[in-house]
């Protein structure tokens, strides 16, 4: 079965909480997580071994769904 290949915009309280539950998960790859505070989003992205972006359109490229 294809892992589903996920990002989270925004890593405020709920959008962590979404990463560290998709980060979990056996047949979902989390691609990263995009903030406008780049600062947070690379805080994030390396406690949930992924990748930081500055903004939601630089990971919709990358991802089946958000």
């Amino acid at each position: 079965m294809k892992r589903l290949r996920l990002g989270v915009v925004g890593v405020g309280y709920l959008g962590e909480f979404h990463a560290q539950k998709y980060a979990s998960m056996e047949d979902i790859d989390l691609v990263g997580l995009a903030d406008k505070n780049l600062e947070r989003a690379q805080e994030m992205a390396r406690k949930y071994n992924t990748k930081a972006y500055n903004s939601h359109t630089e990971l919709l490229s990358r991802v089946d769904g958000l």
